[in-house]
This record gives structure tokens, sequence and C-alpha cells, in this order.
């Protein structure tokens, strides 16, 4: 008896935890609407020689007051991607593409203005952390809109 239970526990649980996962994996957790809160360059700019350190950190300062909190991403569930940032000159700059997930849904690829891919490195409901692997080291911090 107490065996004959136990085996309909785990399977009560194996059940269960499929359920589980299975509700999890329906839709795509990327779609939706996604403000870019921070870029985080500390990685990046380990690399750079130590002469030209300087006006890299000049340039991220600028490029966060036009960039940081005036950028979004609309990732679309048919795989359209909606791109509005803030130009320099203070304007709005609408780009379009398209975007998808790797099979392991580990890596992000962007195809718009420039082709790019991101590791996901964090995805909660409401936090998206996509970090470059690649030179100019990055990790871009979206939250949900």
């Amino acid at each position: 008896m107490i065996r004959t239970l136990s085996r309909l526990t785990s399977a009560s649980c194996f059940v269960t935890a499929f359920l589980f996962l299975a509700a999890c994996s329906k839709g795509n957790p990327v779609v939706g609407n996604w403000k870019l809160v921070d870029i985080d360059y500390s990685r990046h700019i380990e690399t750079i020689d130590p002469e030209m350190r300087q006006a890299f950190i000049n340039w991220d300062a600028t490029q966060r007051v036009n960039v940081v909190n005036k950028t979004f991403f609309n990732f679309e569930e048919d795989g359209k991607l909606k791109l509005k940032t803030t130009e320099f000159g203070g304007g709005e700059e609408l780009n379009g593409g398209t975007w998808y997930l790797n099979e392991s849904k580990d890596s992000l690829y962007l195809n718009s203005t420039d082709n790019e891919f991101f590791g996901l490195k964090a995805l909660g409901n409401d936090t998206l952390v996509l970090d470059s692997g690649d030179q100019p080291y990055r990790k871009l911090i979206l939250v949900r809109q």
C-alpha cells in the first residue's frame, strides 16, 4: 500500500511538474513591450586601451542621457520588431526589423539596423537582461512596460 501510494505521489508530482512547464512554455516570454533602463559596459571598459578609456566613459555618459529610459522594444508574436529611440538631435526615431529566439531559448537574435545576438542572462516576468558576448561587450537591461 505504501509503495503504491509512493508511486502515485511520484507520478502525481511528475504530471504536475510537466503541466506546469507546459503552461509556462506557452507563448513567448519575450513578446511584449520593453523599455531599456540600463546599459552596462563595465566588461567592455576593461578591454579598452587606457589612453582611450576616458573618451569611451564620456561617450557612454552622453549615450545614457539620450538612450536609457528613451529606447523601447516591441517584440511582436509574429517575430516583428519595432524599436523606438530618441535621436541625438532630440527627435524620435522608429526602426523595424525582426527577432527570434534560438531553439534552446537562451539567445535572442535581432535583425534591424544592425544584426546582433544576445545571450539571455536573466528573464523574469518583468526583467530581461541581454548580454552581447561580443565587442563591444555590453548588457542591456530592459523592463516590461
